[in-house]
């Protein structure tokens, strides 16, 4: 066990979803109300955070690495939520993972938490916070043990498999979709 779980926050709203499918209809549509998302995000993630930390009696300030996501935008929401908590945006996890390979769903926060715990000490803390758009946060305190120095030792780490990605045309990526021949 290279870290553990110490305490979990969630929050969730009714939120109208941003995502829809029409009866009869293959595949789903996006009604692209971008602002309106980034203001749930905002929202929902700092709330879920906050009561985590109150769980916890604990300063944002008490963590190594702080894992905010999804939003592909460089990063810069993630610092403001850690910022308007009282916490140094140094320590948002750049690079965002979803900036270099792209949003990976519910997968992201955990492919961020993996490169994060490939150079991570033990005793470091980890606040990782999970988006889903609909109106859901999860928040985790995560704490890294002795095991994790085993991490450094692995011949392949997270960056790795991240730099050696390839990169595809729209089209290609259609024809893996089963959506063009």
């Amino acid at each position: 066990v290279v870290a553990v779980i110490e305490e979990f926050a969630a929050e969730s709203y009714e939120v109208l979803g941003d995502r829809y499918r029409v009866d009869g209809e293959e595949r789903p549509r996006s009604m692209e109300v971008r602002a309106y998302n980034t203001k749930m995000f905002r929202e929902i993630t700092s709330k879920c955070i906050k009561n985590l930390l109150n769980k916890l009696n604990r300063n944002i300030n008490a963590y190594n690495h702080i894992i905010v996501s999804p939003p592909i935008d460089g990063g810069r929401i993630s610092m403001d939520i850690v910022r308007s908590i009282g916490g140094s945006p140094e320590k948002v996890c750049m690079p965002m993972i979803s900036n270099i390979i792209g949003d990976c769903g519910c997968a992201t926060p955990l492919i961020s938490l993996a490169y994060v715990l490939d150079s991570s000490k033990p005793g470091e803390k980890i606040l990782l916070a999970s988006y889903g758009y609909g109106g859901g946060c999860d928040a985790l305190s995560i704490s890294v043990t002795e095991r994790a120095s085993d991490l450094q030792n692995r011949k392949l780490k997270v960056k790795d498999y991240v730099d050696s990605k390839e990169y595809i045309d729209f089209k290609t990526y259609l024809r893996y979709r089963n959506l063009a021949k």
